[in-house]
């Protein structure tokens, strides 16, 4: 089981804080006050909610497309050559979307014009395209990221599913440093570990 921390309270905040000021330079990821110490009665740590439209689906799921396509990363196991992008394509184009997705799916060759709701589109619906074209190991890693959203975004979830999640993403985001490298760990990612703490706090994403 991986190790796990505690979450970061007001009385954590303030300590910090206080370092920060001390000091003059940031420290645990704080760099300063805001303007939400100004009310008193606010925790403003729970108030703080990631933002799961750019952080998540133009941060993270983009980040793991970029991963799989660009050149650059030819000798990696992970990487989706011309052939199999070409393949992604095919099957992508005969894809009939839910009634609420909204966008047509969108080919590789076009990732660059794809806005936040196609990488949305593409963790929770036309992943599974890539069964056969990623190795196993990183695609069932990417699964967990797919199944945590489905979760996360339903009306309605029970707390002990949101638990699951969030020691899932845990979970996510440390296999992908032994499956990726450390060189590749995000702030993004990082903000994943918090979701589940949102969604407890202030409803589905």
């Amino acid at each position: 089981m991986f190790p796990t921390f505690p979450i970061r309270s007001m009385e954590q905040h303030d300590a910090d804080l206080q370092v920060v000021l001390e000091t003059r330079k940031p420290y645990h990821g704080i760099c300063g006050t805001n303007s939400l110490m100004q009310f008193q009665d606010l925790d403003h740590v729970k108030a703080e909610i990631p933002d799961y439209l750019h952080a998540v689906c133009q941060g993270v799921i983009k980040f793991f497309i970029e991963l799989w396509t660009k050149t650059k990363n030819h000798k990696n196991p992970w990487y989706l050559n011309k052939q199999k992008r070409a393949i992604f394509d095919l099957r992508i184009k005969k894809i009939k979307p839910p009634h609420e997705i909204t966008r047509t799916p969108s080919p590789l060759t076009r990732l660059s014009d794809w806005k936040a709701l196609e990488y949305r589109a593409f963790a929770l619906y036309y992943f599974c395209i890539l069964e056969d074209l990623l190795p196993k190991i990183f695609f069932d890693h990417f699964s967990w990221l797919s199944y945590g959203l489905q979760v996360l975004l339903q009306d309605e979830v029970s707390v002990e599913k949101v638990k699951e999640v969030e020691f899932l993403f845990s979970n996510f985001v440390r296999e992908t440093e032994t499956l990726y490298g450390v060189k590749h760990i995000r702030f993004n990612l990082h903000l994943l570990t918090h979701l589940s703490q949102s969604v407890l706090h202030w409803g589905c994403l």
